[in-house]
């Protein structure tokens, strides 16, 4: 009897344990395959950031472009946009737009899940220590205006940002991180006046596995909509990008405002059609092969 209570009392500990855990675990925030749509949001990337230096034999082909242009239609075209849109459909990268949740405080790790099955998921983690971050339709320090949709990461209490990935889950054969990224930082306007919110240089820097890094530079002092700028990063062969950062020279500003965080990741790609149907082929023929030279001897 006593032995029947105890594994009673220990049973319902363990699923008071469960239930705990499962309701900590944070939902995943769902990321989409479109950089920069234009389909609702007519504001787009205005400019590319610049190649800047590198460490660890990182030159400018660690660094990437996307398209610019308002509209519907861009008017330059980049690669990384489709490169995006082609990883997302192959489970291999997502678009975080801040668009799929509610304005708000972010927590400092944030569960991001992506591809086209949202199967997988990546942890990006705000490393600066006390600097909150806040999901805003507009404002209210910086008066800008997000690349997708509605909503973007606003900088409130104007600090720099930097930011580690980590935790894969539910990852392929291969699957260990990032090796492409790309982000916007947004122009603003002052909310009262409507002049533009000088940023100066504003400075990005993307690290990789192997311990080098790449950075890109631009200016942004223009009215909100009007400055966009897109910044890209390459890992070197072998390599993935551990984390990124971004500031500006200006003081009391801080990092601009951004959108459209986008990852893509180096899942390995799955053989085409053709070539599994003839590996499978290959093999029924060599089966019929043996089972004839046993009929014969």
């Amino acid at each position: 009897m006593y032995r029947a209570r105890r594994l009673k009392g220990v049973s319902g500990c363990l699923l008071l344990f469960l239930l705990a855990g499962f309701a900590g675990a944070a939902v995943p925030i769902p990321t989409v395959g479109v950089y920069d749509e234009t389909t609702t949001q007519s504001n787009n990337v205005d400019f590319n950031a610049v190649f800047s230096s590198g460490t660890g034999g990182a030159t400018v082909v660690n660094t990437t472009t996307a398209s610019t242009g308002d509209g519907p239609i861009y008017s330059t075209i980049g690669p990384f946009n489709g490169v995006l849109a082609a990883a997302f459909a192959a489970d291999a990268g997502g678009v975080w737009n801040f668009d799929t949740q509610p304005t708000g405080n972010l927590a400092e790790a944030n569960v991001l899940s992506y591809g086209l099955s949202q199967t997988k998921t990546i942890t990006i983690t705000q490393t600066n220590p006390f600097t909150p971050m806040f999901v805003s339709a507009g404002g209210p320090t910086h008066d800008a205006d997000s690349i997708s949709l509605s909503n973007y990461l606003d900088n409130i209490n104007g600090f720099s940002y930097a930011f580690s990935f980590s935790n894969l889950t539910g990852a392929t054969l291969g699957e260990t991180g990032v090796i492409e990224l790309g982000f916007t930082a947004l122009s603003a306007s002052n909310p009262t006046s409507g002049t533009p919110i000088n940023f100066g240089t504003v400075t990005a820097i993307a690290s990789f596995s192997g311990g080098g890094s790449v950075t890109e530079t631009t200016t942004i002092n223009s009215v909100k909509g009007a400055g966009d700028t897109f910044f890209g990063f390459v890992a070197p062969t072998g390599e993935t990008i551990t984390g990124f950062s971004i500031s500006s020279s200006a003081t009391g500003t801080g990092s601009p405002d951004l959108d459209d965080i986008a990852f893509v990741t180096n899942a390995l790609a799955v053989p085409e059609p053709s070539t599994s149907l003839l590996c499978i082929a290959d093999a029924g023929i060599s089966l019929i092969r043996r089972k004839t030279r046993r009929a014969k001897s």
